[in-house]
């Protein structure tokens, strides 16, 4: 009886694992479809910003000395 309640945990932790598996590749594939360049979007959405803070910070530092 001991080894039946073992295989059936046995049996619905990797029947769990599986199904886990399966939806990560489901939305994976389903991220991929509909986002095909939200990464690269992301990626020049940041270093623009990160560009703009330079500038931003490069600009800020020729005017405080006029402020004196």
């Amino acid at each position: 009886m001991r080894n039946l309640f073992r295989d059936v945990r046995r049996w619905l932790s990797a029947e769990g694992t599986d199904l886990r598996r399966r939806e990560a590749e489901a939305i994976h594939a389903l991220e991929t479809a509909a986002f095909p360049k939200l990464e690269r979007t992301v990626d020049r959405v940041g270093m623009i910003g990160l560009l703009t803070l330079g500038l931003l910070a490069a600009a800020a530092m020729l005017i405080a000395p006029n402020f004196k």
